[in-house]
Parts: structure tokens; C-alpha cells; sequence
């Protein structure tokens, strides 16, 4: 049932992708457009945001005084209607009425996009530029992930800030044109009134936003964000040792911290109760009226405050236009959202690699063989060759990154340690443990056994010190041995029906400092092994060696 649901989701997929590519394909045949296309595509490109918005705002002034002619015509409709006169101008009125509301929204939504993505890139390149002058220390303490999320805040609040304006200065000619027609229909004392309204509502809103601690939500939810970002900066250490729970529960942490801002009950109440008296303003004007209430102004008082129709179309074109670039970007992360089923075989009989099994990356022309050899489970493993002979592609092709070019692998219980060490942008303690409960005594028993020991003790929060942005503030042999530690927890975590694969695990470690590891590793280490290195003395803790040279792995020992 399930499949057959999949299947049809993706044929509507497909159908709605091949009818956006045929409107595509017309619309680039267009002769017209094809010589409008350059200039617009240069418009966008080269001209100066504060051009586009003085643009912008001109047309904005036009497009409001044909708004309010229009808007006084409309007026007319009711009466013309009562009188059984000809109807037409203002039907085709309210036509250009429309039309020119449509067009300011989009020009307005337009003016926005623009202003954001010139202000996002113009910011971004001052930051990336301030950090080759910058404090080091700024740079080690500073989240990216953060920084990224309050420029895109400010950069967006600013585009919307833009949008306002220009929409500001569409309705200006409008609402002079409205204040004329409500001293003349209602009095000069209802006017005063909506003004009185008007600022009291401006005054209670900016109150209501201010109460709202603001400051506290945006950082709330740039550490989601930057959360987020540092688990997938670390996803394959997460991934190949197995800690899905540990990153989601970090992430969840973050999130109930940002969502008691999400529910601001007092801050909805304001807000809620601006939209209630400001849609009730058209009703109390004509109620206090002490003018000539004739059916021309008190229909143009009544359209020209609500704007209905021009906010319905206005919420479809953004709806529309929210759900395309939805769609787009579900596109590009829809492999991300598929699980797949983790199904392993049991190591009890080991890994063969047959002598026709072939194995690659498929962008490369290269092809790695063998000439046959077994992984029996309990025995370790040493792989040795020159660099860019295909190690580490053998250590993707067990830990099931990679799938053989021909031939069948069996898939195993694997953890893989793989040569960058990444570090996650929280404490030493969760780098080591991710959330599994093991002792500070028991730590520092290990990190003292590795040399890391004094390092810690020494450092003003511990174990809670914080190791910043892809562990900046420890030194390469540093992070090294941490992720070491990370193996041996996990090789004293599991037992002898899984495959643990160390890539370089020593490669910047001193001679003493490698043997201490190598030790620790020997004694821990109760799991089938395979030890990727060009390293001497880690071999002498294996009892088999594979050898790769010219792209082909034999076994020699």
C-alpha cells in the first residue's frame, strides 16, 4: 500500500516537473522575451538596491494617485446601480483597481527579495572580510552558525522594513485623498478620532513588541540554528559512531529553549487586539458622522479603509509564490529525508573479498581490486600503501558508504573513526561521552592515558570547557586523541560481533604519544579491528597486513 502511495507521489512529481519545464521551454522560445531577457537579467544584477528603491517608490506614488482616482470612481458604483445608470467605467475601474494593487504587491514582494539578497551578500563579505583582521580569539569564540542566522535576520527584517516603506508610500496618496473625503462626508471630528485611533494603536503595538524581550528570542533561535549547522558539520563522527540520539537531543534542548518565545500570549493580545479596533475603524467613522452621509463617500470611506480584495490577492500571490520555493527546496533535501533501514549481517564468519569483486568511486575512472583475502572476526588488521591508492575507499566500501563496482560485500555492524577529527562545538565531556553517562573519574582515567590528562585539569571549566567551532581551541594532536578516545569508549561499548575502523589514527602524534595510544587501543580493543595508517608502530598491536599498491589490495600476513 505504502509503495503504491510512494509510486503515485512521485508520478504527480514528475507530471507537475515536466509541466514547469514545457512553460520553461516556451517561455525561453519567446522571440519578445528573448531580447527583453538581457536587460532584465542585467536590471537585477548590476542596479544599485537604493536605485530600485527610489524606483520603486516613484512608481509607488503613481500607482497611488491612479489608485485613489480609481478608488473615487468605485464609489460611484453603488449609486449608478440605485439610478439604473450605465455601469461600465466603473466596472472597468475596479478592473485597473485591482490590477494596480496586484502590481504594487508583486513590485513591492519584488523590492524585498532584491533588497535582501544584495544586503545578505554585501554583509557577508564584510564579515568573511573582518576575520583577516580581526582578534584571533574572536574568531575561535564565534559560532558561524550564529552569525549566519543574525545576518540573515537583520537582513530579512530590513528587506521587510523596505517592502513597508514602499507600501507606505503607495497608500499616501490614498489616504490624503481619504482624509479630504472624510472631513467632507463625516466631519472634521471623526478624522481627528481615526488619527487619535491610528496613534494609539502605532503606540500600544510598539509597546507590546517591546515587552516581548526580543533580544532573548533572536538568540533563542540563532542557537538552533547553529545547533543545527554543528551537528551536520560533525554528521559522519555522529553517523559512523552511532549518536542519532545525542545530536537530536542537543537540537531538542535548543528547541524548547526557543519555544516558549514562539507563544508569546501578551504579544498576540496586543496584535490581536490592533487588528480588531483597526478593522472596526471604517464602521466607527461612519458611525460618528455628523456630515452628509451620501452613498458615494460612505462606500469610498468603507473600500478605501479595507483594502479586502487587495489583501486576499496579496496573501494568494505570497502563498503561491511560498509554495514553489517550498517545493524547491524540498527538492534538493528529499535524499536526506530517506531512512534507510539499517540490516546487518553477523561478523561470526568474516568478510570475504573475492578476487572478482571491484570496487570505486563512481565520478572516478580508477577501479580498486583484490587479489582475494578474508576479515575474520576477532583478528585485526593493518592497511598500508601510498596515499591516494585507495585505503580509505576500502574503509567506505565496509562501513557501506560505497557499494562495489561488481561483486557483493556483506554488511556488518561497523564503526568507523575516520581521519578528520571533528569536533563538536559544546564540552569536552559531551565530545568524549555524547550524552552517555560515564564518570569524571573515569574520563580523566582514560585522558591521562593518552597524555590529555594535564590539559584538561588545567583549563578553567574542565571537562564543561567548551571546544568551539570544529574544536578551534584544540591544537590537531589535541582533537586526535580525543576522537581516539571516542573509539576505545566505543570498543568497551560493544562487543565481538561488530567491525571498528581506525583511518590515520596517530598522524599527529609524537613517537611517545603514538606508543601510549597504541598501548590503550591493545588493551581495549575487543572488537574485529582494521587500521588504516602509514604509521610503523601501530602495526605491532595487528596480526594481519594488507598491502595496496597500484589500486589493487593484497594480503601478506
Amino acid at each position: 500500500m505504502d509503495n503504491t502511495k510512494d509510486e503515485t507521489a512521485k508520478n504527480s512529481r514528475f507530471k507537475k516537473e515536466r509541466l514547469a519545464e514545457s512553460i520553461q521551454q516556451a517561455i525561453n522560445k519567446n522571440r519578445i522575451w528573448n531580447r527583453i531577457k538581457p536587460a532584465y537579467d542585467s536590471f537585477q544584477k548590476d542596479t544599485n538596491i537604493v536605485v530600485i528603491c527610489i524606483i520603486s517608490a516613484v512608481l509607488g506614488i503613481i500607482g497611488g494617485l491612479i489608485d485613489s482616482y480609481v478608488t473615487l470612481r468605485m464609489a460611484e458604483l453603488p449609486r449608478l446601480v440605485i439610478e439604473g445608470t450605465a455601469i461600465a467605467a466603473p466596472i472597468i475601474c475596479m478592473i485597473i483597481y485591482n490590477a494596480v494593487n496586484n502590481f504594487d504587491g508583486i513590485l513591492s514582494r519584488g523590492t524585498m527579495k532584491l533588497a535582501y539578497l544584495r544586503m545578505y551578500a554585501k554583509l557577508q563579505n564584510k564579515y568573511i572580510g573582518k576575520q583577516f583582521s580581526s582578534d584571533i580569539h574572536y574568531i575561535i569564540n564565534t559560532h558561524t552558525g550564529k552569525m549566519t542566522a543574525d545576518i540573515n535576520g537583520y537582513c530579512e527584517n530590513t528587506a521587510n522594513l523596505i517592502m513597508y516603506a514602499k507600501r507606505i508610500i503607495f497608500f499616501i496618496p490614498q489616504i490624503i485623498i481619504l482624509s479630504i473625503k472624510i472631513t467632507e462626508v463625516c466631519g472634521f471630528r471623526a478624522l481627528l478620532i481615526d488619527i487619535a485611533i491610528m496613534l494609539f494603536l502605532g503606540v500600544f503595538g510598539y509597546i507590546g513588541t517591546a515587552i516581548c524581550d526580543l533580544k532573548d528570542r533572536i538568540n533563542a533561535n540563532s542557537k538552533v540554528r547553529w545547533i543545527a549547522q554543528d551537528n551536520m558539520q560533525s554528521i559522519r563522527t555522529l553517523r559512523y559512531l552511532d549518536k542519532k540520539n545525542f545530536a537530536m537531543k542537543r537540537l531538542k534542548e535548543a528547541q524548547d529553549g526557543a519555544a516558549i518565545y514562539a507563544l508569546q500570549l501578551l504579544r498576540q493580545t496586543v496584535f490581536g487586539t490592533i487588528q480588531t479596533i483597526g478593522a472596526s475603524i471604517p464602521l466607527i467613522t461612519v458611525l460618528i458622522s455628523k456630515g452628509n452621509m451620501d452613498v458615494d463617500g460612505i462606500t469610498y470611506i468603507l473600500m478605501s479603509s479595507g483594502f479586502v480584495f487587495m489583501s486576499a490577492i496579496d496573501i494568494i500571490i505570497d502563498l503561491v509564490d511560498t509554495l514553489g520555493m517550498r517545493n524547491d527546496y524540498r527538492a534538493t533535501i528529499d535524499g536526506l529525508c530517506d531512512e534507510v533501514e539499517e540490516v546487518y549481517d553477523a561478523l561470526e564468519e568474516g568478510i570475504t573479498f573475492d578476487k572478482s569483486m571491484t570496487f570505486g568511486y563512481p565520478e572516478s575512472d580508477i577501479i580498486m581490486t583484490n587479489s582475494g583475502f578474508q576479515i575474520k572476526a576477532g583478528e585485526r588488521y593493518v592497511i598500508t600503501g601510498e596515499s591516494g591508492q585507495g585505503k580509505s575507499t576500502l574503509a567506505n566500501l565496509l562501513v557501506g558508504v560505497l557499494k562495489p563496482v561488481s561483486g557483493k560485500i556483506k554488511r556488518v555492524h561497523t564503526f568507523y573513526i575516520h581521519q578528520d577529527s571533528e569536533c563538536l562545538d559544546s564540552s569536552i565531556r559531551d565530545n568524549l561521552c555524547f550524552g552517555d553517562n560515564i564518570t569524571d573519574e573515569e574520563l580523566f582515567k582514560y585522558l591521562d592515558m593518552v597524555n590529555l590528562g594535564d590539559w584538561v585539569r588545567g583549563l578553567p571549566e574542565g571537562l564543561d570547557t567548551a571546544l568551539g567551532e570544529r574544536g578551534t581551541k584544540a591544537s590537531s594532536g589535541q582533537k586526535q586523541r580525543l576522537n581516539i578516545l571516542r573509539s576505545v569508549f566505543k570498543m568497551i561499548e560493544e562487543d565481538d560481533d561488530c567491525l571498528m575502523i581506525l583511518d590515520e589514527p596517530t598522524s599527529n602524534l609524537d613517537n611517545d604519544t603514538e606508543k601510549l595510544v597504541c598501548g590503550l587501543i591493545d588493551r581495549v580493543c575487543k572488537t574485529t579491528l582494521v587500521v588504516i595508517t602509514h604509521r610503523e608502530a601501530i602495526k605491532s598491536i595487528c596480526h594481519h597486513e594488507i598491502v595496496v599498491k597500484e589500486h589493487n589490495f593484497s594480503q601478506i600476513s
